[in-house]
């Protein structure tokens, strides 16, 4: 990541550049997630805070997959 280089050499990276750069890369299929964690955040966002809504939404997500399959599965 071009990030972890930056830091290699030493540069000074302020949080907000880096959570841009996250949020710029994620996948697509992930970009309404993207927009919610926009629009919620009006403030500076530091990378903990993305990384705890990131993980929060991915989680609601991956819940209600189990919850489909095991219905397809129980019907």
């Amino acid at each position: 990541m071009k990030v972890n280089r930056m830091k290699v050499y030493r540069e000074e990276i302020p949080d907000n550049k880096v959570v841009d750069k996250i949020m710029c890369t994620m996948l697509i299929k992930f970009h309404y997630v993207v927009i919610i964690i926009i629009q919620s955040h009006t403030d500076a966002m530091t990378i903990a805070k993305l990384q705890g809504s990131i993980e929060s939404h991915v989680s609601k997500i991956l819940e209600k997959t189990r919850k489909v399959n095991e219905e397809a599965l129980n019907s």
